[in-house]
């Protein structure tokens, strides 16, 4: 892939990654926290519903132990353009789906 000299300037001046405070805010941030805490607290009780909480949340760390391992190839493998492209699409479609957030959340009150 073929860079632009600011494109290259913009990767390299970016802070690393893993001085980030144990990178816990990254991967498990407090939405996810409190969306494991909500799962299994409605599952207390019913034990097929805990085993599918437990489940699912061994799933997830799999699936993100796994991109660790090969985020350096991806990121070889996509270039600082490719990188550039992607955070800019998962920016917006993070930007819609908090824009509908807010939307379910009024018309959820009933101000809708």
């Amino acid at each position: 892939t073929w860079t632009t000299s600011a494109e290259t300037a913009e990767a390299e001046g970016r802070g690393d990654i893993s001085v980030f405070p144990l990178a816990t805010p990254l991967i498990a941030g407090p939405a996810a926290m409190g969306a494991a805490v909500l799962l299994a607290s409605e599952a207390e009780g019913n034990l097929l519903l805990e085993l599918t909480v437990l489940v699912a949340l061994l799933a997830v760390m799999a699936l993100t132990l796994g991109l660790l391992l090969v985020a350096a190839q991806l990121q070889r493998f996509l270039g600082v353009t490719g990188q550039n492209v992607i955070t800019r699409v998962v920016g917006v479609l993070l930007a819609a789906l908090a824009v509908q957030f807010i939307f379910d959340g009024i018309a959820g009150s009933g101000l809708l």
